[in-house]
């Protein structure tokens, strides 16, 4: 096991730590004066290092110089404590705490919302997480930061939980992982713990009346885990859901393998537990013109004020058909998002606003993707999404003292949800999508327009939360085992290349499908304004008198705007596995990530520029046309003179 040293008592430890609190006990011996306020709030305070040169660790009395620095070495928790539990029931003392071993010399209170642990108690079925509440670290000149002292911070209900599913006479702990964050990570980083901690006595003053000393004892043992590499990945239908052009049903999931000597041990997974947090992106913006590029990335996190850019700072917009999204430009109701309009001119009083006030994400589609239209075609990968988000300089709404998960600037998403999700999805559980296209008729293809007709509408129906992935799911082509393993082709090369590491080091790959939402993404129309003089278009509050005008000019298609649900700081915290209807449910360490779905095109678009074949095709439809028209009307007069 990677722990350094194994926690055989703690007896001597809580003993000096009691002894140092003034009990006074009545003549039957029961505790009745001393505050548990105060007994805590003592034995919290008390430095680490204090603590531990109280403690006996590996049936061994703590010796510091045994620790030392080294960047070669992992962060261990070198003692789990359970501090002031009761013999007679009153458990207002009661509270767990954990100290670690932090060789590599972290600093781990970079993000104290990301800390925590991942224990089973007592009968308890799965194990649960726990946040972990910093006390302080070790301050002694030459051992600075060495060593950490956490307190599991236990709601009220946490806490009623975990004292029903103890045994008073053997309280027993089993830790699969501790996760810290640290300065220069972006995620708490999982450390293995794989012990099961076992109390049996109690601390002076809280045992039975008879009892004159502390008989508080604790032995440990090894517990099994199972370490996970997890990757994200997405998968939406080709077609629509039917709702509108732009809305399509997105399926969240997980890749991970599981070593063959687990599975044959224990059995297939049946169930994981996972836990993450949901949050809709603002408005991401991906355009294939390099001019409005370049001219909008200047105003991102700017928020758009016609009072402010009145002057048309913002000489270039976008807009696309998005109903969910509305405005008002005086009686009118203008339907999708508007990006960077302003006053229809300079004299004019009224106010063109905006439904997207703020710009936060704009990438460009490289050239030479597929044809002019690159945006058509671009898909942008999640991991250009989190690196941006992470690199994001915020505008005038930035608020440092107000993030999401505790790193991210609340500007960049459009909602989040107040508390994480945390679910047990098992085997049987299902999934449904819709697929839904459209096709063009002869007269949309001639001239480039958006198709009409539905096409074919698909029913995807019984797909399996959990699946494991076997050899005959890649035959056919690149598009077919993709449709079969419900994965976007995005994802499709780093998918295979894990499966085919994975299947040689005698492992067994699995799917998790822990998520549904929607994914919306409509083509955008670029535009630019034009200045123009207006012999009528200047005048103020209804009088007619020249001046400048503004009028907008679209340029293109080539670009798209998209939203879509990201999960961050994923964790999964168990797996169940099952073997001739035996379940067992074993902790997985696994640091958390954040998983941002790769950014696909919209499914209905337009092109910007008409193929030679239609235009030679139109040319001759109307010289055709033209010819019927006018023997048509030769004929005609022709009959007519007769």
């Amino acid at each position: 096991m990677n722990k350094l040293h194994k926690l055989d008592t703690i007896a001597a430890f809580l003993l000096a730590a009691l002894m140092a609190i003034p009990f006074l006990f009545g003549s039957g011996g029961g505790l009745y004066a001393a505050a548990a306020s105060d007994v805590v709030s003592q034995y919290e305070s008390s430095n680490v290092l204090d603590d531990l040169q109280g403690m006996t660790i590996d049936g061994e009395k703590f010796d510091i110089t045994e620790y030392y620095f080294d960047k070669g070495k992992n962060l261990q928790l070198l003692s789990f404590v359970e501090f002031g539990y009761s013999f007679i029931g009153n458990q207002e003392d009661y509270g767990l705490y954990v100290y670690v071993y932090n060789p590599r010399g972290l600093d781990l209170t970079a993000n104290p919302g990301q800390n925590q642990i991942s224990l089973k108690c007592g009968d308890a079925e799965s194990y649960k997480p726990y946040h972990l509440d910093y006390l302080n670290r070790s301050t002694k000149e030459g051992y600075e930061g060495l060593f950490y002292k956490f307190k599991i911070a236990l709601t009220a209900a946490q806490r009623a939980e975990i004292l029903q599913s103890l045994d008073k006479s053997a309280r027993v702990y089993d830790v699969s992982e501790i996760e810290l964050s640290s300065v220069g990570n972006w995620n708490a980083t999982a450390y293995k713990v794989a012990n099961v901690y076992t109390y049996t006595g109690y601390a002076k003053g809280y045992g039975a009346v008879s009892d004159e000393k502390s008989t508080l004892k604790c032995s440990s043992k090894d517990s099994v885990t199972l370490s996970l590499d997890v990757h994200g990945a997405a998968y939406r239908p080709k077609g629509t859901n039917g709702k509108n052009s732009y809305t399509q049903d997105m399926l969240h999931s997980v890749y991970f393998s599981i070593p063959n000597s687990y599975i044959n041990e224990y059995g297939d997974m049946t169930a994981v537990h996972a836990k993450w947090l949901n949050a809709l992106t603002a408005p991401i913006f991906v355009t294939g013109n390099s001019t409005v590029y370049n001219d909008l990335k200047k105003h991102i996190g700017q928020e758009v004020n016609p009072e402010t850019y009145s002057d048309m700072s913002f000489y270039h917009t976008f807009r696309s058909n998005l109903a969910d999204y509305s405005f008002s430009v005086g009686s009118t109701t203008v339907k999708g998002y508007q990006y960077g309009y302003n006053y229809p001119s300079k004299l004019s009083t009224t106010k063109i606003y905006n439904s997207i006030k703020q710009l936060c994400y704009i990438f460009p589609a490289p050239n030479g993707i597929a044809d002019i239209n690159e945006a058509d075609h671009y898909t942008l990968k999640g991991s250009e999404v989190l690196e941006y988000i992470r690199n994001y300089q915020p505008g005038s709404g930035g608020d440092a003292s107000d993030l999401v998960a505790g790193k991210y600037y609340r500007e960049l998403f459009a909602s989040v949800d107040a508390e994480p999700t945390e679910v047990n999805i098992y085997a049987d559980e299902t999934y449904s999508l819709t697929s839904e296209t459209v096709s063009q008729s002869w007269w949309e293809k001639l001239f480039g327009t958006t198709g009409t007709n539905i096409e074919s509408s698909e029913e995807f129906k019984d797909i399996k939360a959990i699946q494991e992935v076997k050899q005959s799911d890649f035959t056919g082509t690149q598009a077919e085992q993709c449709k079969k393993l419900y994965l976007d082709e995005s994802y499709y090369k780093d998918f295979k290349d894990y499966y085919t590491k994975a299947t040689r080091e005698d492992k067994t790959v699995y799917l998790f499908r822990y998520y549904q939402s929607e994914y919306i993404c409509s083509e955008a129309y670029e535009g630019e304004w034009e200045e123009h003089w207006s012999p009528t278009g200047g005048g103020v509050g209804g009088v007619i008198a020249p001046g400048y005008v503004y009028s907008l000019k679209n340029t293109d298609t080539n670009a798209y705007v998209a939203q879509e649900v990201v999960s961050l700081d994923f964790d999964i915290i168990d797996v169940t596995l099952t073997k001739d209807d035996v379940s067992t449910v074993i902790g997985v360490v696994s640091s958390p990530i954040d998983i941002i779905p790769d950014i696909i095109p919209p499914v209905n678009t337009t092109p910007d520029e008409v193929p030679l074949w239609q235009k030679i095709v139109a040319v001759v439809g109307l010289v055709c046309i033209a010819f019927v028209g006018i023997k048509f009307l030769q004929w005609l007069f022709g009959s007519k003179k007769k």
